[in-house]
């Protein structure tokens, strides 16, 4: 008999769990506070605001953190790149 189409996907509820989501969306409402942090570190351009952004970019890309932008990586650089093509 043929495979039927898509039967063999899963969906993404097949790989998190109710617990899992809670911890990503607790992660990202983290995340969220902390870039608005940063963003009331002084003004645009100031010193405060740069060592704020440094500071921030470190935790992010530190061996420690085992987040993953996922998705949201994917949509800024696809809009890069229609951004680019229809040099916008």
């Amino acid at each position: 008999m043929p495979a039927r189409p898509g039967r063999n996907c899963r969906s993404a509820n097949d790989y998190t769990t109710p617990l899992h989501a809670v911890s990503i969306s607790r992660a990202a409402r983290a995340v969220s506070e902390r870039a608005r942090e940063v963003l009331g570190a002084g003004e645009m351009g100031s010193p405060e605001r740069a060592r704020a952004v440094a500071a921030f970019d470190s935790e992010l890309r530190g061996d420690a953190n085992r987040l993953n932008p996922g998705t949201t990586a994917d949509l800024v650089a696809a809009a890069l790149f229609v951004a680019l093509c229809e040099e916008l």
